[in-house]
């Protein structure tokens, strides 16, 4: 049991640290400003942020998977 469980946290580890390391997303460009988290570009189109109703976000779970 130890053992699957060092196992699964060595996955989850090996998942989560490229993320750490590369901060910044760019959408429409291959150099984020280095300050953002991300950074939509475009010269001819904008951002539509997802509308949601209250009940739509009320059905959205926030619980963790189970592995």
């Amino acid at each position: 049991m130890m053992n699957l469980m060092k196992q699964a946290l060595s996955h989850l580890l090996s998942f989560l640290i490229p993320f750490t390391l590369l901060r910044q997303i760019g959408i429409g460009t291959t150099r984020p400003h280095p300050s953002s988290m991300v950074e939509v570009s475009s010269t001819n189109r904008g951002f539509l942020q997802p509308r949601l109703t209250i009940a739509e976000r009320m059905t959205i779970s926030t619980l963790l998977p189970v592995f």
